[in-house]
């Protein structure tokens, strides 16, 4: 077999991992999560932007709906969420 038939099968074949079966299954439930947290990101993105907003634009109105009338120093202070996604990459 030569070199380059050596490497292809090996291309084929699983890596070898270093972890256990419960940090594997761990790491496939993070990268399930992600992908559906994207898939949700981008949705509430493109809905959001129907309305002629950006995601923090809307996270700012969602805020002072909840908390009420806010100073600029007490809004910058808040955590909101958010999206760093692009609808027309969809």
């Amino acid at each position: 077999m030569s070199q380059l038939e050596a490497q292809a099968r090996a291309l084929d074949e699983p890596a070898q991992r270093a972890w256990t079966d419960e940090q594997d299954v761990a790491l496939r439930l993070w990268v399930t999560l992600t992908r559906c947290h994207a898939t949700c990101a981008k949705a509430i993105a493109a809905k959001v932007q129907d309305y002629g907003l950006t995601t923090p634009q809307f996270g700012t109105l969602e805020a002072l709906y909840h908390l009420g009338p806010l100073v600029t120093s007490e809004s910058g202070g808040l955590r909101l969420l958010e999206l760093d996604i692009d609808p027309a990459d969809s």
